[in-house]
């Protein structure tokens, strides 16, 4: 289960019935237009780097919005780091689907 950060609680977890794994912080909000998440996500988290997510968002229209994302990451780590980006990329984006789904659903 993915927890959404509140005011008093200002991180993503992911809970199982024995685990938790905080995912990203938040560290910057402008409301409607951008967000600025910190962290190492899955198996990054073990890497010895960081992350910086941004999520930008542009009003189309009065029913329409866009959402541009840029995930970037950097640090020490022995591994090479390219081998993680197409599997970052592609967990991303079927976040971002199933997002836009949520949203246009309600």
């Amino acid at each position: 289960m993915l927890t959404k950060p509140t005011a008093s609680n200002q991180k993503w977890n992911e809970q199982g019935s024995y685990n938790e794994a905080q995912h990203l912080q938040v560290a910057m909000v402008i409301p409607n237009k951008f967000v600025r998440l910190l962290g190492g996500l899955g198996p990054l988290q073990g890497e010895g780097v960081t992350g910086v997510m941004e999520w930008r968002l542009d009003n189309i229209d009065d029913m329409s919005t866009e959402l541009t994302v840029f995930y970037r990451v950097g640090g020490y780590t022995p591994n090479d780091l390219s081998q993680w980006a197409p599997a970052v990329e592609n967990v991303l984006q079927q976040q971002m689907s199933a997002m836009k789904v949520f949203i246009e659903e309600r």
